[in-house]
């Protein structure tokens, strides 16, 4: 009756599957759902846009492996195109040629409808007519807009696509390098600028993200922006450390934007990449491509032809003063020459001629002048033609533009600066700000990037590092830094008249008690992070992360310092023990945990929580709305005291186990998310993570001399694991459904497992 009924229900619903097959994937369905896991062909149809995110949920819905196997069935006969033949290649893809001898008569029909042209509609290349214009992806991703002036480097750009396109496929790297300045990311951006190609390759969109350099706090926010930005439906939890995130982008990459592509610029290290290396298809933008030897898979290296051909050169030159180059003075070739083909240098001294095309032998001479200068011979950097040029943009503006360019110094090349931070540190006006730094991009001296958030555009800018490190070095030189940060802070107080009064601007909580440091106050940065409103303004505008950061940098610099901090020292650090325990509450989206409510239900010998209760009454007195508990029952001193939360799985934890040592043990976990971690007891950190299961992993332990781990999963497998060398030692299939539990005997000669298939096994 079932299939009879399935059958009359499909007649007359358009390209959906024949008769036939129908037929053969409905008498079939009993051997297909008794012997397929569905997590093996997963990957296969969400590359292929057969299944949408609703579906797979619907699918690992389901109980058993058998029921998963039904549902899939059931709802490739429900969609209105004709997926059979990429059924028949995921059981192909996946191994299970058994049943696809079960499906060969199927394909026959599609051979035929083939040779007639009428098959065209079920490919995947079919829908191109139906994608967005590769402008609309390339905006979307973030790419970078191709500038006005710029030369076409077809050469470099064949280079990339044809790497490009090996990833259509298969996943990989490619990684992209050369020196800075030599218009690594312009290139990367126009080679993306090909409608065939992102079709083909990469249909389900491009994700620009600009990396830099970053600590582990920067990084976990570049990390979780992305995890938002991948995850259009908000089904997740926004991650809680690098890891979740790295396991997050996983999960999102092969879920949701299976055939897309990942766009890294400006990655310095290796450390960073690994948390990147999330099996997408990438591309790697580097000055140094060693960085990549980590990396494991089809890996594609690129180097950039990095400087320009003197026609091209000249080309630069002539688009900047719009001019024809049989018009070029012969100082163009001095200055060429001088410029050694870097394409930024060139471009920069093409920007101050632009406006003034008398000034070439003015140039030239500054050029020359510029060779001597004692400030490029202490730089870090090994670019005396980009510092050449830098040097004249940098003398060529007005005093006031120059004098604000040098208090950007006390900034980092990876931090976006908004235009509300810049205003207040210029003492301007935000439009006022705005023209300013316009006419520095028009120079070639910052970059900037907008997004929207809230349906609000928001504009950060961004100064190259290699003019940084110009900057920097000069305004030492002159001991400018310390004043400049002190400058920033003072203005922020005339501007909003206390610290807590600040709003977000997207930037000041992230960073001023590093201002505060580097402008030798230590004094006010340890008053401000006792302050228990101004800590919890920091937990709701940026993450227990960055503040933990903070504390740490502070608890150095106190260490570091001639005054004697030591009761401060205490305090500060229960406090920082307090946030990392509950970080977790503070990292929710929804219903974060309200910091003074969290200190006041600690013992009321605690230090923080004395502070709390003074700072609640004070809110009180201020806002009479206002309500907070104190336990009644409240013990004098903490005798459970929770040391760590942490978050290391992005769905249901479903065990976890301590090794054999007496102290400071290992754990294991696993979940729902498929993986399995090892982790440190005492701080949290992911010390491995174990991938291979298909399914939700139900069970782990240690064996007795601590040096594997058994896993058992819902995708009917045990696995045993080196815990040494991180890799799977053996895979037993003997359960025909999911596996629930699994324990090694004293000596590991016996491993007992049990599952929903109603066994035992030893």
């Amino acid at each position: 009756e079932w299939s009879l009924g399935l059958s009359y229900w499909y007649l007359g619903r358009g390209k959906t599957m024949n008769e036939e097959q129908r037929f053969i994937l409905i008498s079939n369905r009993k051997a297909i759902s008794q012997d397929l896991l569905v997590g093996d062909v997963f990957s296969y149809f969400q590359s292929k846009f057969v299944l949408d995110i609703d579906e797979v949920e619907l699918i690992k819905g389901e109980l058993t492996s058998r029921e998963k196997a039904e549902k899939l069935v059931e709802t490739l006969l429900s969609k209105k195109r004709n997926f059979f033949r990429h059924f028949y290649k995921s059981l192909k893809f996946a191994e299970y040629y058994h049943l696809c001898e079960l499906l060969e008569s199927g394909m026959d029909d599609v051979e035929s409808s083939d040779e007639d042209g009428s098959s065209s509609s079920d490919d995947e290349d079919s829908d191109v007519g139906d994608l967005p214009k590769v402008e609309t992806i390339l905006r979307n991703g973030g790419v970078p807009q191709i500038p006005q002036i710029f030369v076409d480097r077809q050469q470099c750009i064949q280079q990339i696509q044809d790497a490009l396109n090996a990833l259509e496929d298969d996943i990989g790297w490619v990684v992209f390098h050369g020196m800075a300045g030599s218009g690594k990311t312009l290139l990367a951006s126009d080679g993306l600028n090909n409608e065939p190609l992102v079709h083909r390759c990469f249909p389900g969109g491009i994700f620009w993200v600009n990396v830099g350099k970053v600590d582990n706090a920067r990084l976990l926010m570049k990390m979780q922006n992305l995890c938002h930005w991948l995850d259009n439906d908000g089904l997740y939890r926004t991650p809680k450390n690098v890891e979740e995130a790295r396991d997050r982008l996983r999960i999102l990459f092969s879920l949701e934007h299976p055939k897309s592509l990942l766009v890294l610029d400006d990655v310095w290290s290796d450390n960073v990449l690994k948390y990147f290396d999330v099996r997408c298809r990438t591309l790697l933008i580097t000055r140094n491509p060693a960085i990549a030897n980590t990396l494991s898979g089809n890996i594609i290296n690129v180097q950039i032809k990095e400087t320009l051909t003197f026609s091209q050169s000249q080309q630069v030159l002539a688009l900047w003063t719009n001019m024809e180059i049989k018009d070029l003075p012969e100082e163009s070739n001095s200055i060429i020459n001088q410029c050694k083909g870097s394409p930024l240098a060139i471009s920069m001294i093409g920007a101050l001629l632009k406006g003034h095309k008398n000034r070439w032998s003015y140039y030239v001479k500054q050029l020359d002048e510029q060779k001597i200068s004692k400030v490029k011979s202490k730089l870090s950097y090994d670019y005396t033609s980009l510092y050449d040029a830098f040097a004249v943009s940098f003398n060529d503006l007005s005093d006031e533009l120059q004098e604000h360019f040098e208090k950007l110094s006390i900034f980092n090349e990876s931090i976006g600066i908004p235009v509300e931070t810049l205003s207040i540190l210029w003492d301007c006006d935000e439009v006022e700000t705005e023209d300013m730094m316009d006419e520095l991009i028009g120079r070639s001296l910052v970059t900037s990037n907008t997004s929207n958030e809230d349906d609000e555009k928001k504009t950060c800018y961004f100064v190259h590092d290699i003019q940084l490190g110009f900057i920097k070095e000069k305004m030492t030189e002159k001991k400018k830094i310390k004043g400049f940060h002190q400058l920033l802070i003072e203005r922020y107080l005339e501007r909003h008249g206390d610290f807590k009064d600040i709003p977000d601007d997207g930037y000041i909580h992230w960073y001023l008690i590093s201002h505060l440091i580097m402008a030798d106050d230590v004094t006010t940065a340890v008053q401000l992070m006792k302050d228990l409103f101004w800590l919890q303004r920091c937990l709701d505008f940026t993450s227990p992360v960055s503040l933990i950061t903070q504390f740490n940098s502070l608890l150095d610099a106190m260490s570091s310092s001639s005054t004697n901090y030591q009761e401060s020292v205490e305090l500060l650090s229960d406090i920082r023990r307090l946030i990392g325990a509950h970080s977790h509450l503070f990292a929710s989206e929804d219903d974060k945990m309200n910091f003074t409510q969290l200190a006041l239900i600690q013992p009321s010998s605690n230090q923080v929580f004395k502070i709390a209760l003074e700072s609640g009454k004070t809110k009180l007195k201020e806002k009479s709305d206002s309500v907070f508990y104190q336990w009644l029952n409240r013990p004098k001193e903490i005798q459970d005291d929770l040391t760590l939360s942490i978050k290391v799985h992005v769905d249901q934890v479903n065990c976890c186990r301590l090794d054999h040592s007496k102290e400071n043990p290992t754990v294991v976990s696993c979940g729902s998310d498929h993986l399995v971690k090892v982790w440190d007891s005492v701080n949290g950190k992911i010390l491995s993570t174990l991938e291979g299961h298909s399914d939700s992993v139900n069970c782990c332990c240690f064996s007795s001399d601590d040096k594997r781990i058994i896993t058992a999963s819902s995708d009917c497998t045990i696995r045993t694991w080196s815990l040494m060398n991180e890799t799977e030692l053996k895979c037993l299939r003997g359960h025909r459904s999911d596996v629930l539990c699994c324990q090694c005997s004293n000596d590991d000669q016996f491993l007992c497992s049990a599952s929903v298939d109603s066994t035992v096994k030893v």
